[in-house]
């Protein structure tokens, strides 16, 4: 959306690119500092009794794989996880069944 802004301006859209990546590469990393990601009240218990029965777990995210896995550890869970699918791992990220679909390959399972 920041790219689309600035290429409004009348510049090129390669060119509108770099201040927009920069701003938000400022944005992640002052994010970073002040934010206290949190699990809804009762979701740590199920995913930890939905581990212990073995259920296989996949996150699937539009966020970037290294930033949820950051996100996961920093709240305590990251383990619980048996793989983390990200946004920049697949082509085409969600709604996409893409995430999921690479999941299933990950696992041998099928998506149904």
């Amino acid at each position: 959306m920041g790219t689309t802004a600035i290429y409004l301006t009348g510049r090129y859209w390669e060119e509108a690119k770099k201040p927009a990546k920069s701003a938000y590469d400022k944005a992640d990393s002052a994010m970073v500092e002040t934010y206290e990601p949190s699990l809804i009240n009762g979701v740590e218990a199920k995913l930890r009794g939905l581990k212990v029965a073995g259920v296989k777990l996949v996150l699937a995210t539009n966020d970037r794989h290294d930033e949820t896995e950051a996100t996961m550890r920093r709240i305590g869970v990251v383990e619980l996880y048996n793989a983390i699918v990200g946004a920049d791992e697949v082509e085409n990220p969600k709604p996409s069944p893409d995430s999921i679909l690479l999941a299933c390959k990950i696992y041998g399972c099928l998506p149904s």
